[in-house]
């Protein structure tokens, strides 16, 4: 009797196999599609959230420091007065009407930043004529030593954009 009841159920388990075998492939074949299915969802909302991202308006990441374009430190006028004084010891004359001057450029830029009328090398041209009117204004204001120096600064931050980095933020007038 043990041997017919082993039988049996050996039967039954080769049935349940054979069952299993016919439809098991199906059930992970669609395992499979639906993991593919989310993976390829998951990726394309990363993708779209990394793109709108890329639009963001140009003053966002400004708190934080960074340049539109996400280059490198993009220095207020405040910070850029104060490290023009460390660099040149202006005087506080000389810092009541440098200050202006870093604040008008920084609206010139951000207007030419806005200004979506003008292509990216027009742009860059009018952003060149902007900073060098501004480094002509505040040459002006320094003695000749400090415009020695100021040049000096210049150099070296010219060095600095041909070579394709950002100079230090000491170094940025």
């Amino acid at each position: 009797m043990a041997i017919r009841e082993v039988s049996a159920r050996s039967a039954d388990v080769q049935e349940a196999i054979r069952r299993w075998r016919e439809q098991g492939p199906k059930h992970s074949r669609n395992s499979v599609v639906l993991a593919f299915a989310i993976v390829v969802a998951l990726l394309i909302a990363f993708f779209a959230l990394s793109k709108a991202s890329a639009f963001q308006s140009p003053d966002m990441g400004r708190d934080r420091g960074m340049s539109r374009e996400g280059r490198g430190f993009a220095q207020t006028p405040e910070q850029r007065l104060e490290n023009l004084s460390k660099q040149l010891n202006l005087t506080d004359d000389q810092k009541a009407k440098i200050k202006p001057i870093l604040e008008g450029e920084a609206k010139q830029i951000q207007s030419l930043r806005e200004d979506s009328s003008l292509s990216r090398e027009d742009r860059r041209t009018k952003s060149m004529q902007i900073r060098q009117s501004t480094h002509t204004q505040i040459r002006t204001l320094l003695t000749a030593d400090q415009q020695k120096k100021f040049d000096s600064m210049q150099q070296r931050r010219g060095r600095w954009q041909r070579q394709g980095a950002q100079p230090p933020a000491s170094e940025t007038p």
